[in-house]
């Protein structure tokens, strides 16, 4: 259920997927690459497939050409890389996830595609899980009919059994199991467990990669992008911007009428997509969960230019956006600088913390009598 390769480990679906394009055409590097050029195809026409759940069908084609052409979606489909299927194996689970709504019996092929997304990419195991669970109670929200329960359950279920043998690799890798070995199949003990990837160590270097990523469209390594046109075009910054606030303002709306919300799904993969990426070490493979999404916001912010949208609100939203910022960078600031060491500040106090030292509030708090000063000022509150 996962290669040894390296001593870290692969993820196994691709080499699975690609035994009988060997075993047709022979080995070639065309061939190698010819799976991940089929799954970019695909991955486009489920993305118009998804538009069209919900849009017309103009809107929806100018949203299967815009994702056609966008960088990273070349780069990715001539890269005969195991990540590069999670991004289509997440997005046909999220496609028969909103069919769905309709037809409930689609959320069993749901189920079985998130499933095996898990076997595209281990860093994707925690963001896969905790969207897939959102995502299959907004749905039971929506849906009044009892059986739909015992429906969620079952797929849960499937879900289950195709990520059991990925959670025995995580017990033998962890330590509280021995590693299986069967004529069937194996669950190997690797030779290293990179679960010291994830987690909130080390968040200045996870930040500034982040930022890289997301702002630069850049993660210096060259088979990921080209750094001149990035991973949407660099121009597709502020189309994002309009296109999240787009998107923000249809999901208040249709919160607020209690019917399902589009907007407001994509809004929650960005969002659970982002706070996981401050848990990795981010580069455009491990955060490519990601893309498509962002890739939807975009197309909100094209085809706003072409609709009747209320460009005064978007002013007032972007304004007060800023003014957040405003407030809240310097008080970020702060507490980055707090929470560094003294050579780390002293060398330069710009930079992000390598780690956090809490030391400093402890310090702080006897060596500067911090608890006299607050016990001074609850004093004086009282009195006055």
């Amino acid at each position: 259920v996962y290669f040894i390769s390296w001593g870290s480990g692969m993820s196994v679906l691709y080499s699975y997927i690609l035994i009988p394009f060997f075993y047709l055409f022979g080995s070639s590097v065309f061939v190698l690459r010819l799976p991940q050029a089929l799954g970019g195809i695909l991955a486009c026409y489920i993305f118009y497939r998804i538009l069209r759940l919900f849009w017309g069908k103009r809107d929806a084609l100018i949203g299967f050409f815009i994702v056609g052409i966008m960088p990273w979606g070349i780069m990715s489909s001539r890269f005969g890389m195991d990540a590069n299927l999670l991004p289509l194996f997440y997005l046909l689970g999220f496609y028969f996830y909103l069919r769905a709504l309709k037809c409930s019996n689609y959320i069993f092929l749901s189920a079985i595609f998130y499933g095996l997304a898990m076997y595209a990419y281990a860093s994707s195991w925690i963001f896969v899980i905790i969207s897939m669970l959102f995502q299959y109670a907004y749905w039971l929200y929506f849906k009044h009919n009892k059986n739909d329960v015992l429906v969620v359950f079952v797929a849960l279920c499937v879900f289950g059994i195709l990520f059991a043998p990925l959670f025995l690799l995580y017990l033998i890798n962890s330590g509280y199991m021995e590693e299986i070995r069967t004529s069937f199949f194996s669950i190997p003990k690797l030779i290293y467990w990179r679960d010291n990837e994830i987690g909130f160590n080390n968040f200045g270097l996870k930040f500034s990669a982040l930022v890289n990523v997301l702002i630069k469209q850049n993660d210096f390594m060259y088979h990921n992008c080209i750094p001149e046109f990035g991973l949407f075009y660099h121009i597709s910054l502020p189309l994002i911007v309009v296109g999240l606030f787009i998107l923000i303002k249809h999901s208040i709306a249709d919160l607020k009428a209690n019917v399902f919300s589009f907007s407001f799904v994509i809004l929650i993969n960005v969002l659970f997509g982002v706070i996981y990426a401050f848990m990795l070490y981010s580069n455009i493979n491990r955060i490519n969960y990601l893309w498509y999404f962002i890739i939807f916001s975009i197309v909100v912010g094209i085809l706003s230019c072409n609709t009747k949208v209320q460009w005064g609100v978007l002013f007032i939203y972007f304004v007060l956006f800023a003014l957040a910022i405003s407030i809240v960078v310097p008080v970020a600031w702060v507490f980055m600088a707090s929470v560094k060491e003294n050579s780390e500040f002293y060398g330069n106090p710009w930079t992000l913390p390598l780690g956090f030292h809490w030391q400093n509030f402890v310090d702080a708090w006897n060596a500067a009598q911090m608890g006299d000063y607050m016990i001074n000022s609850v004093i004086v509150t009282a009195l006055a």
